[in-house]
C-alpha cells in the first residue's frame, strides 16, 4: 500500500461495516507511508490493536497522541524512523 494519511477512514468504513467509530477494534496500516498519528485515528475509541510498523513516523509527540485510545493493547511501530530515537523504546512502553 501507499497510504499517507488516515483522513477519511471512518467515512470509507461506513460503506463496509456498521458504526465503525464504535465497532472497529483493530487497524493494520503496516508498510505504508504514514508520517504521523492523525486525529482521525483517535476517533476509534474501542481500538485494541494498531499496527503501524514499516511506515515513516518520526515524532514521539505523534505517538504520544495514542494515549487518548483507552482500550489500545497492541501497538507496532518497528521499522519507522522513530525507532532510531534513543528513548523510543522506553517512551512507548512506559
Amino acid at each position: 500500500n501507499m497510504l499517507e494519511t488516515s483522513t477519511g477512514l471512518s467515512a470509507a468504513l461506513e460503506f463496509v461495516m456498521p458504526s465503525p467509530i464504535t465497532n472497529l477494534q483493530w487497524i493494520d496500516f503496516s508498510f505504508n507511508h504514514i508520517v504521523s498519528v492523525e486525529p482521525e485515528l483517535l476517533r476509534f475509541l474501542n481500538l485494541k490493536a494498531l499496527y503501524l510498523h514499516g511506515n515513516c513516523i518520526k515524532s514521539l509527540a505523534s505517538v504520544d497522541k495514542l494515549k487518548k485510545l483507552p482500550k489500545l493493547l497492541s501497538l507496532t511501530l518497528n521499522g519507522n524512523p522513530i525507532e532510531s530515537t534513543r528513548i523510543y523504546r522506553m517512551y512507548v512502553i512506559g
